[in-house]
């Protein structure tokens, strides 16, 4: 009787970038591996003299069945990657996934059952390949890794052994993710897409599964791309408000522009921030801001989310939005036509950009006080109710 290999359900998804790197993990590694230790059962003379404990045959097995056990959407894309003509057929199976806002589209994730066993043994390769680069394997590991690096550089370039091996290493990565709180409220999100059930076309994430899928791509991106989280830049959707505060600002003070940063003043006053409608139109980067160091910086299309009829904005957000607009495009500002629109919390903001604006800050100051202000504080209070927001 064979026993049948427990299987782990994963989730992986339907990235080109990830894709790639799984795909040439087989050829030239595994697969030479495998044809070396076939000539060595055979007798062959003219062999690389490898570790004993190195099982080319099964590792290459190993990964054929990881690949078996892709959902047939990620076959598709890894097996059309690099071809001339690709294959442009859906593949059964494929959805798109959508943020909770229905219009955001995310890379699609699709639940996988794999055996523990054939992601280790392939680990168990990639140990002696990291031995041998480190120069304490005593066999030719390291020069059939040298070999194979320069068999498949590109013409009249030097193989990279260490950079061919650290792809190796990234197309492992996902099959060895850890599996956080993240992994299970997605794979119930997208049970739908397991093998063998009926996928429908589209998929929308709660605002829940959302922040799910957040973290879970943040990790999938820092172990494709080998590098800290720091170093990914997020999906704008998944800022908080203050987070895109943060960004607006810094972008604001990396352009280096007074008229840029008084129309951000006004833009982190309102109720934007946040919103995964806003969030459409703002493009995220990494960069060095002066005083800061390294930080997440927003640019934002102000015109576009004037322009955009299915974005809800409140008589406050609307008009803030209008002079962050002048502002931005350099256009004189006529304050008197909105501060009496606003209350005195606010009017003080619009007060303070157009301080920015002017190149004043730091020689002139805004503040709230004055005797009618301290009544109106006072009949707040009496009545029991906060402070003037707006």
């Amino acid at each position: 009787m064979t026993d049948v290999p427990e299987k782990t359900r994963v989730l992986l998804p339907d990235d080109e970038d990830w894709l790639s790197l799984f795909m040439g993990m087989e050829e030239p590694l595994l697969m030479q591996l495998a044809l070396n230790a076939r000539a060595v059962q055979e007798g062959d003379e003219e062999v690389w003299e490898l570790p004993p404990d190195l099982d080319g045959i099964g590792a290459h097995q190993a990964w054929g069945r990881l690949f078996g056990a892709l959902p047939e959407p990620l076959r598709h894309t890894g097996t059309n990657i690099g071809r001339y003509e690709p294959n442009r057929d859906r593949p059964a199976g494929r959805y798109t996934l959508y943020a909770p806002d229905g219009r955001w589209e995310h890379t699609p994730l699709y639940p996988a059952d794999v055996d523990p066993h054939d992601v280790a043994a392939v680990a168990a390769v990639l140990t002696h390949f990291r031995t041998a680069l480190d120069g304490t394997d005593h066999t030719q590991l390291g020069d059939f890794l040298q070999q194979m690096a320069d068999d498949w550089a590109d013409p009249g370039r030097e193989g990279n052994d260490w950079q061919m091996v650290e792809d190796f290493t990234l197309g492992l990565s996902v099959w060895q993710l850890p599996h956080e709180p993240d992994v299970d409220v997605l794979l119930e999100a997208v049970a739908v897409a397991s093998p063998g059930g009926e996928t429908p076309e589209r998929i929308v994430l709660t605002p829940t599964q959302e922040d799910a899928y957040q973290s879970f791509m943040r990790r999938v991106s820092a172990a494709v791309a080998g590098n800290s989280p720091h170093d990914i830049t997020p999906n704008p959707a998944s800022l908080s408000h203050e987070e895109m505060n943060d960004a607006l600002t810094a972008g604001a003070r990396l352009s280096d522009s007074q008229l840029k940063r008084a129309a951000t003043h006004l833009l982190t006053s309102t109720g934007l921030s946040g919103r995964g409608d806003f969030a459409r139109h703002v493009t995220l980067a990494w960069a060095e801001v002066p005083d800061t160091g390294r930080a997440l910086v927003a640019e934002v299309d102000l015109t576009a989310v004037r322009d955009d009829e299915t974005l809800y904005l409140t008589g406050s957000d609307e008009r803030l939005l209008n002079l962050a607009l002048s502002y931005g495009r350099g256009r004189p500002v006529h304050l008197d036509a909105y501060l009496n629109t606003f209350g005195h919390q606010t009017a003080q903001r619009v007060l303070e950009a157009h301080v920015i604006g002017m190149g004043m800050e730091g020689f002139l100051t805004v503040s709230a006080g004055g005797p009618e202000l301290d009544k109106l504080n006072a009949l707040h209070a009496e009545l029991g109710i906060g402070g003037d927001d707006q």
